[in-house]
């Protein structure tokens, strides 16, 4: 299977900060993006290390198979998926840990969303509202479900799909540094 990777950020039409980070480790199909959040709260600064964390928890599991996995996660999961929603969580850890060591980064947070592929297996982890997309014969498939309130409220039949569309996409959003221990993960 040939893979054919590539990435790009932009500040966008209403931010002057861009605070997306991502990394592609291509020698371990490995890709991992990150909007942050928080805005003077220094989102930027979460989506750094979290792409850091992850990328660098990853690599030492890849190293190291016996290394600790960080949260109990189904045994069903595979090796990937536990060590990719292990990262995540560390990530969520060094996060909130920085934002209560520096109180000017109080309420920052970061979205994630890291794929890994494994031959023909693909291990997936994510937080928030970026989301992860399948390509494949020219139709394009939603892989993830947004952590949002909209989202929330559509999947609980509060608000149809078509008032959500109106409706503003990041209050009430379940981040890093806000709400530990909510990765999801997909084997």
């Amino acid at each position: 299977m040939q893979i054919v990777s590539g990435g790009v950020t932009n500040v966008g039409r209403v931010r002057t900060n861009n605070e997306d980070s991502y990394r592609i480790v291509e020698p371990m199909n490995l890709y991992i993006l990150s909007d942050g959040m928080g805005g003077e709260a220094h989102g930027e600064i979460a989506s750094a290390m979290a792409v850091e964390v992850v990328a660098q928890h990853c690599a030492e599991t890849e190293v190291d198979p016996a290394m600790t996995i960080f949260a109990d996660m189904p045994s069903a999961w595979s090796v990937k998926t536990r060590k990719l929603s292990s990262a995540v969580h560390l990530a969520n850890k060094s996060i909130f840990d920085s934002a209560q060591k520096h109180p000017e980064q109080r309420g920052m947070g970061a979205t994630i969303t890291a794929a890994w592929i494994d031959g023909t297996r693909l291990s997936i982890a994510h937080v928030g509202d970026s989301r992860a997309y399948l390509l494949r014969s020219g139709n394009l498939q939603q892989l993830t479900s947004d952590h949002s309130l909209v989202a929330e409220q559509v999947r609980r039949g509060i608000l149809t799909p078509a008032e959500a569309e109106r409706s503003d996409p990041r209050p009430g959003l379940h981040c890093f540094a806000e709400r530990n221990g909510l990765a999801h993960a997909r084997a």
